[in-house]
């Protein structure tokens, strides 16, 4: 996260710019392995293989890449029994190996590709710095127009207008300015999180996106991954969270800012984490997203569970697949994939003696911004980290001469 969105965070990557997901195993022989030797039976195997996969994924583009990850299995298999994988080094150009290794874990993979720790340190000194630049323009000015998140509806209002709904893929973009205001018209009125204010609020939300009127309206409610939305299926409800304020009532929160700050603070991200991830439309991005900033504009340094803070987006995923110069199985919602990722930017962040929520800040700023949203330009920019450095520049220049024509205006 993919189109990328507004703002800060991005959505999720499109499937066809997405890797061969899935188990690519081929249909075991009949024919007992001793009966052949060693490279007819890989040749065997491959006969068979392949055709079926064009046959299915209609075209050599796709069979191709499956194909590798199929002769990356058999490797495998040759190196855990000690024999030679000579035919496939040759094929994709790997050097020897004779170590046990297994195509889906992802860490192995990118272990054995990763560009030299210089060159990546390098790249960490520059997302760092782009990280301030995204930090005083974008996050900053909403935090305190809001003052911070001192009280309790500021604090609901700040994550409602720059974080819960920064989902992407579709998300109806009336939907962050509308909750914005129905929480400054109506949570400015009391302290109290009850029953009475979640029906409340979703009454002034519907009335601000003028629902029922078929000419002038602001687009439909969505009532699944709206976090204001007190309704949900029960069929639903384990899978899709409850209401923002019915999550905050149930856990006796008055100020939503002020209660991940204390959770950060006494190093029970999870337990922050888990809170978020159960509202309904927020998920593990959009937890991590939040977690990340309040972390940051308070300078906490936790000890435990440090990778929570770290949302994975396309363009986060693909600057570390990009760093590590390595193409594995992945898929945007493989959790257990974009956390390896996570604690990689962890480790090679806290390695550098850099901030690791400061490099995802920065990575994601430079793929969605200064790339311009733009994979071609990505894959200019990534061959060569002084022609990224020299584009950074200029960038800043562009946009430091913006800002100086505005105050001119003004």
């Amino acid at each position: 996260m993919i189109k990328p969105a507004e703002k800060i965070a991005v959505g999720s990557e499109g499937a066809a710019e997405g890797g061969c997901g899935g188990n690519s195993a081929a249909p075991e022989p009949k024919r007992s392995p001793a009966a052949l030797p060693e490279a007819l039976r890989a040749e065997s195997s491959k006969n068979i293989f392949f055709p079926l996969i064009e046959k299915n994924f209609r075209g050599r583009a796709k069979s191709k890449i499956v194909e590798k990850m199929f002769l990356l299995g058999l490797r495998a298999l040759r190196a855990a029994a000690g024999r030679s994988v000579s035919s496939v080094q040759n094929r994709f150009g790997f050097g020897q190996i004779n170590a046990p290794y297994c195509v889906c874990n992802h860490t192995n993979f990118l272990d054995m590709t990763k560009r030299s720790e210089l060159e990546i340190k390098q790249w960490m000194g520059l997302f760092q710095e782009v990280s301030y630049f995204h930090w005083k323009l974008n996050v900053l000015p909403v935090w305190e127009r809001y003052e911070n998140g001192k009280l309790p509806w500021q604090s609901v209002a700040i994550f409602l207008s720059t974080y819960a709904f920064e989902t992407g893929g579709g998300v109806n973009p009336n939907f962050a300015p509308v909750a914005e205001d129905t929480i400054k018209e109506k949570m400015k009125e009391t302290e109290k999180i009850n029953q009475n204010l979640e029906s409340e609020v979703w009454e002034i939300f519907k009335r601000k996106m003028r629902y029922g009127d078929k000419e002038k309206n602001y687009g439909g409610l969505k009532h699944r991954g709206n976090p204001l939305s007190p309704y949900s299926k029960k069929s639903e409800q384990d899978k899709d969270g409850k209401s923002l304020i019915a999550r905050m009532r149930e856990e006796k929160i008055i100020n939503l800012i002020d209660y991940v700050r204390m959770c950060l603070q006494n190093d029970e991200i999870d337990k922050a984490f888990t809170f978020l991830d159960s509202v309904r439309g927020v998920g593990v991005k959009i937890s991590s997203f939040f977690l990340r900033d309040v972390n940051e504009k308070y300078g906490n340094e936790p000890t435990k569970k440090r990778e929570l803070l770290q949302p994975i987006d396309v363009w986060v995923r693909r600057i570390v697949l990009e760093l590590f110069r390595g193409w594995p199985l992945k898929d945007e919602y493989d959790n257990h994939f974009n956390t390896e990722i996570a604690r990689w930017i962890v480790d090679e962040a806290i390695k550098g003696k850099y901030n690791p929520e400061r490099i995802n800040m920065g990575m994601w700023y430079f793929g969605s911004n200064v790339c311009g949203k733009s994979k071609y330009k990505f894959d200019i920019l990534f061959r060569n980290f002084a022609t990224a450095k020299k584009v950074w520049e200029e960038y800043c220049k562009k946009i430091q001469g913006i800002c100086r024509k505005e105050l001119l205006r003004t």
